[in-house]
């Protein structure tokens, strides 16, 4: 056991103090950070936070009163003008960013006319929206005036009932399986070619033979995987808390109504990460496998993509999954090795997938996971004297006549 951890903790070492390692760890960080900077920027753009100037020849609007805000608004100023001579002469001396004009026979005739040199602020827009609205019904009984107020309400619901989505569109918290799938499948990505390229390595400057005389192939096997999985765990650690710290500052800080609310399904997110973590394993024991068959690391990766393109399978046929989320063809894709962390994520965003077919999957993972952690082993132990050769899978499955005993030196 001490020396599987050794080997564990050389090998996450070895790795995590590359440059391209610290490289991946920010990369995610980065982009969250450079996305949410790029919405604070383009909402700025949109608003303006100049005041809004209106004329009223009718006198409706008498003893305006204010619209509520939420907390995270600036109150933008509301300028009544006895003209439209005196408004048009504030706005050209950029007094205000825009006025508007009511008919005589507002509201009577519904009728307003907008006013500006610039385009208006979409925040001053609804503010004086929300100024008239409130104006307009302030002599109706409060319970009226709340319900003219709140105008229509829209409920999408997913076809079996079992989600809820705003009128505006899935919040973040209902997409989050998605991202948590695709945080995986990139983790994947990245620490597997990276343990295959080091397997390759040490075949390459015989390193291999070193090892082995004090190791056995499992305990290298168990030791590099261990290794992986801690170096993953390491990068959505950190990358769930800069989007939890950006999410923070873009919903509270900033206001930005995606970000508000957040409301997490944590049955999906668990079967998410119950369903992600073998799957995890099991792949970077097959690029483990694969780095220990070929003879150069440029062609253990381009066998490994093809392996990669199996985990978007799902998002090329998402409108069956969200159409028809119960039929065998999707079930099966719930179950199989590659597809099912991207099949269940996108299920578990608009549908509860049955708990059976959630347990049934993370089973079948764990079962690959052995699977290619066996294969791995024998791999590896055929393999380290194949310098320059291939290691058919016929070769690894088939037993040998005088296998190598764990431990024995070489």
């Amino acid at each position: 056991m001490a020396k599987l951890f050794s080997v564990a903790w050389h090998e996450f070492r070895r790795h995590t103090f590359k440059w391209t390692f610290i490289m991946v760890l920010l990369s995610v960080p980065l982009m969250i950070g450079f996305n949410v900077g790029l919405v604070l920027i383009m909402t700025s753009l949109e608003n303006n936070d100049a005041p809004v100037g209106y004329v009223d020849p009718a006198g409706f609007i008498d003893d305006a009163i204010q619209a509520p805000l939420e907390s995270s608004e600036e109150r933008i100023e509301i300028r009544s003008y006895p003209s439209e001579a005196a408004a048009r002469e504030a706005l050209e001396a950029e007094a205000i960013q825009a006025y508007y004009v009511f008919t005589p026979d507002y509201p009577q005739s519904n009728e307003v006319e907008l006013f500006y040199e610039q385009r208006m602020g979409e925040n001053a827009r609804q503010q004086f929206y929300d100024f008239l609205q409130v104006n307009l019904l302030k002599d109706l009984p409060a319970e009226a005036a709340d319900r003219a107020a709140r105008g229509s309400d829209v409920t999408i619901r997913s076809p079996d009932g079992t989600r809820v989505f705003p009128e505006a569109g899935p919040q973040i918290g209902q997409v989050l399986p998605i991202v948590i799938a695709l945080a995986f499948i990139f983790l994947i990505l990245m620490s597997s070619g990276n343990l295959m390229s080091g397997l390759v390595e040490e075949k390459e400057n015989r390193m291999m033979e070193v090892l082995m005389t004090s190791v056995s192939p499992t305990q290298m096997i168990g030791g590099k995987v261990i290794a992986i999985v801690a170096m993953g765990l390491l990068q959505l650690i950190v990358w769930v808390a800069f989007l939890v710290l950006a999410v923070q500052i873009a919903g509270d800080g900033f206001g930005i109504e995606w970000f508000q609310n957040v409301e997490l399904n944590w049955g999906a997110i668990g079967s998410m990460i119950a369903v992600a973590i073998p799957s995890y394993v099991g792949v970077s024991a097959l690029m483990f496998m694969l780095g220990a068959t070929v003879a150069q690391a440029q062609e253990g990766q381009s066998v490994g993509s093809i392996f990669f393109l199996l985990f978007f399978v799902p998002f090329y046929l998402i409108i069956t999954i969200v159409e028809s989320p119960n039929t065998t063809p999707v079930v099966i894709m719930t179950l199989m090795p590659f597809m099912a962390l991207m099949t269940i994520a996108l299920r578990s965003s608009f549908f509860v997938v049955p708990l059976w077919q959630v347990a049934a999957s993370v089973a079948i993972q764990i079962g690959f996971a052995l699977l290619m952690i066996w294969l791995a082993g024998r791999a590896y132990r055929l393999g380290m004297l194949r310098y320059g050769k291939r290691l058919s899978l016929k070769e690894i499955l088939r037993r040998d006549k005088a296998p190598l005993s764990e431990g024995r030196s070489l």
